[in-house]
C-alpha cells in the first residue's frame, strides 16, 4: 500500500476509485464506504486526514493513524493519501478541496458516506459532491447509513461508548474490540509486592480514555495472546494522581519492561475506587481476576489475537 502526505502526485496511472473520510476507528459503516471503492474495479484509494480530532476538540481518537493505515492495508487499499488538517485546509472551499484532489490524481470515482461533510465551515455535503463530480466527469457513489440496535453507527456514538466503559457496544460497532497500545513501563511495583505484577503501559497521547475502572481484557506480545484484567485510571489508593494502564495477565510472571503490548478491551468489570489497605486492594484485585477470566472464557476461542 502506497502512503503519500498530502494531495499527491500519487503517480498511479490506472484509475482511482477514492472513498474519503476520516475512518476513525474502521468502523461497520467505514467499511462498507471503503469496501465500495475496493470492488469498484479501479485501484481502491483513501484519502483520510490527521489532526481533525485535535482541531475539532474531541476527546479524542479510537485509533492512531498507524492503527488507521493498518487497517486500511488489511482491508485491501492499494493507496492512501494523509491529509492534514491545518488552517490551509480548514478553509479551503468544497470545490477547492476537490478540485486538489481530481488534478494531480486519476480519479475515476469518489465513494464517501451518506453524511459526509466537506469544505469551509462544512460548507459541502453529499449533493455539493455529486455537482463537482458530474462536472468533472467522475463517478461517485453515496453510502448509505448503517444501523446498530435502532440507531445509526457512527465514531462519535462508539466513543460516547468508550468513555460510558461500553466495551461490548464499542466492540460490536467496530466489529473488534477497542485497544490500548504501549511500551511496558516501570511502574511503582505495588502488584509485584503483593503477587499480582501488572504491565504498566502510559495511556496513549491522542486517544480516548476509557472510563476510568476494571476491565476484562486480552493482552498480546510477542505474537501470543492471554486473559487479563486492567486497571485505567489513576490508583487512588496507592498512586500520584497520574493516568495510567495497569494490566495484570493471568498467568504470565515474566518480564515485559520495554516491550510493546496491545490491551484489547472486552468487558466492564467495575469502576475504579480506593482501598483502606493493602490487604483488601489484594482481594479485590483476585475477585476481579476471577471475574476477568470467567469472561474472557466466553469469548469464543477463549484468549485469541484480535
Amino acid at each position: 500500500m502506497v502512503v503519500i502526505k498530502g494531495f499527491g502526485p500519487s503517480g498511479v496511472k490506472e484509475g482511482i476509485a477514492l472513498a474519503i473520510g476520516n475512518f476513525d476507528g474502521m468502523h461497520i459503516g467505514h467499511k462498507q464506504v471503503i469496501g465500495a471503492a475496493i470492488g469498484s474495479g479501479y485501484v481502491p484509494g483513501v484519502a483520510t486526514f490527521c489532526n481533525l480530532n485535535t482541531e475539532s476538540k474531541s476527546k479524542g481518537s479510537i485509533m492512531s493513524l498507524d492503527r488507521r493505515l493498518a487497517s486500511f492495508k488489511e482491508a485491501g487499499v492499494g493507496i492512501v493519501f494523509v491529509l492534514e488538517f491545518n488552517e490551509e485546509l480548514r478553509n479551503m472551499s468544497p470545490s477547492s478541496f476537490i478540485g486538489e484532489l481530481f488534478l494531480k490524481n486519476n480519479i475515476k470515482q469518489v465513494v464517501v458516506g451518506y453524511n459526509f461533510v466537506f469544505g469551509a465551515g462544512r460548507q459541502g455535503d453529499t449533493s455539493t459532491l455529486s455537482k463537482l463530480c458530474a462536472e468533472k466527469g467522475v463517478k461517485h457513489a453515496i453510502v448509505g447509513q448503517v444501523d446498530y440496535k435502532g440507531s445509526p453507527v457512527s465514531s462519535t456514538r462508539i466513543k460516547a461508548a468508550i468513555a460510558a466503559g461500553e466495551m461490548r457496544l464499542a466492540s460490536e460497532m467496530l466489529d473488534k474490540p477497542f485497544t490500548l497500545s504501549g511500551e511496558v513501563v516501570i511502574g511503582r511495583s505495588v502488584g509485584r509486592t503483593i503477587g499480582i505484577p501488572t504491565a504498566n503501559i502510559h495511556m496513549p497521547p491522542g486517544i480516548i480514555s476509557p472510563k476510568f475502572g476494571v476491565y476484562a481484557t486480552i493482552a498480546q506480545f510477542s505474537g501470543e495472546s492471554f486473559s487479563a484484567v486492567t486497571n485505567v485510571g489513576v490508583k487512588p489508593t496507592f498512586g500520584d494522581g497520574s493516568l495510567s494502564v495497569e494490566t495484570h495477565i493471568i498467568g504470565y510472571n515474566g518480564d515485559l519492561y520495554g516491550e510493546e503490548i496491545t490491551i484489547s478491551f472486552i468487558d466492564f468489570v467495575r469502576p475504579e475506587q480506593k482501598f483502606p489497605s493493602v490487604d483488601a486492594l489484594k482481594k479485590q484485585i483476585e475477585m476481579d481476576t476471577k471475574a476477568a477470566a470467567s469472561i474472557i472464557s466466553m469469548v469464543e476461542g477463549g484468549a485469541k489475537p484480535l
